[in-house]
């Protein structure tokens, strides 16, 4: 066997080698790491019509509606101090429709505790329904 056979096919290896690292890479890349978020925090309603976010890095919330349904999304909201039973600081709504989602930008110390809920709504009475359990989390 000549050195350059031998060469070539080393260089065809590597070209292999290093074309299956790039793809596993960018496939790790994108399934395990989060696009920013340190810890993200998300609920569902029953049935899974409101889906809720809460992101630490930033104090970010989402709420998507997910159901073609007339209904708005609603998230309730409690920051620390925690109240008991289901109290909670105040209701984040997503009267857009089916489909769409919104974000609200909020500011809070490291560490303190946050609480969500999402649940159905008429968002014109500012009544609402059909609440998820509460998931908590820290900002």
């Amino acid at each position: 066997m000549t050195a350059t056979r031998k060469s070539n096919r080393g260089k065809r290896w590597a070209r292999r080698a290093l074309s299956v690292m790039m793809v596993t890479t960018a496939a790790l890349g994108t399934f395990t790491m989060p696009a920013h978020a340190d810890y993200l925090m998300t609920t569902s309603s029953d049935g899974y019509c409101a889906n809720g976010q809460f992101e630490d890095h930033g104090e970010w919330f989402y709420l998507l509606d997910r159901c073609y349904d007339g209904h708005s999304a609603v998230m309730r909201v409690d920051v620390e101090p925690v109240k008991s039973g289901n109290g909670y600081d105040f209701l984040l709504w997503n009267p857009d429709g089916y489909e769409t989602m919104r974000s609200w930008n909020k500011s809070y110390p490291e560490g303190t505790a946050v609480c969500i809920q999402v649940g159905l709504g008429e968002y014109g009475s500012g009544t609402s329904w059909g609440y998820s359990s509460w998931t908590c989390g820290s900002a």
